[in-house]
């Protein structure tokens, strides 16, 4: 139930839940594109793995929620499911330091979705 939480909360910390989204990141001549704002930079690899078949399929509601959800699993098998874990899905699997205000921001917003949909605090799973 966790991930499927984590999913969620993504989707709308990224996004608002919206596959229209492109965002451009000139700190590194890179986009972000649907409802889990994946970066072009992970293009390749989600082709390769057979997720998508060009980077306008990440702006599919469906597929962009796959190559999210792709990318996401990639981050939760090295990671676990911690503030970590988004930390690194937002900056990159191998990126440096463990954290940073927008994944501290989303994991308040993690906590907050799996306490409406679970009934229960994240702490509690967590332990």
């Amino acid at each position: 139930m966790e991930i499927y939480v984590l999913y969620v909360a993504t989707s709308f910390f990224e996004s608002g839940f919206k596959s229209h989204v492109k965002h451009y990141n000139p700190k590194n001549d890179t986009w972000d594109y649907g409802p889990m704002q994946v970066n072009s930079c992970n293009v390749p690899k989600l082709k390769k793995a057979g997720i998508i078949e060009r980077t306008e399929d990440l702006m599919d509601p469906i597929k962009g929620l796959d190559a999210g959800c792709w990318m996401m699993d990639r981050c939760i098998e090295k990671y676990g499911i911690t503030e970590n874990t988004y930390f690194h899905y937002n900056a990159g699997l191998n990126a440096r330091g463990r954290s940073n205000p927008n994944s501290r921001d989303m994991w308040k917003e993690f906590g907050k979705f799996f306490k409406v949909l679970t009934g229960r605090c994240q702490d509690e799973w967590m332990e």
